[in-house]
């Protein structure tokens, strides 16, 4: 995993990338961020190897540009109103749970606007057919926060 940071101010580390962060296409990253809501890198860490190689693998293949919809997918604008086009899921299923990570696609490299970041927020256990509306209100929230917004484009810039 490769460990990057945003410089500012206050040397705030807002990306961890989990793959490589000098991809030309894609990348996967963690929002590093001191809020309740993010708990995608905690989890990801508590996760058993095994799980946490299935979904390196997941993150790999997206990078690379394979098309898995039982691996990870969003939404189109046919869905829940369009509200959530931008938000993407990476999944896992074990036995009865299936393991989730929410997060939501940006383009940040202002030279070059083809490349796409998929910010990971949160992660949950999954146990109804649904997807559940509240999870995926949060990482729009994350997503639509300027500021968050801002850090993501500055870390790009300051580490061109």
């Amino acid at each position: 995993m490769t460990k990057l940071q945003v410089s500012s101010k206050k040397h705030n580390r807002i990306l961890e990338f989990i793959t490589s962060a000098d991809h030309e296409r894609r990348g996967v990253a963690f929002l590093i961020l001191d809020d309740s809501k993010v708990t995608a890198k905690n989890e990801f860490d508590k996760l058993k190897k095994n799980t946490q190689r299935h979904f390196r693998k997941r993150f790999e293949t997206w990078q690379i540009g394979l098309i898995k919809n039982d691996w990870y997918h969003g939404w189109d604008k046919s869905e829940f109103s369009g509200k959530y086009t931008k938000c993407f899921v990476f999944e896992y299923k074990s036995k009865n749970k299936g393991n989730r990570f929410y997060g939501f696609l940006c383009n940040p490299k202002d030279e070059n606007p083809r490349y796409q970041l998929c910010v990971l927020i949160n992660h949950i256990i999954k146990r109804q057919y649904k997807t559940q509306i509240a999870f995926l209100d949060i990482v729009e929230t994350f997503r639509t926060t300027l500021k968050i917004q801002k850090k993501i484009k500055d870390f790009f810039k300051e580490n061109q």
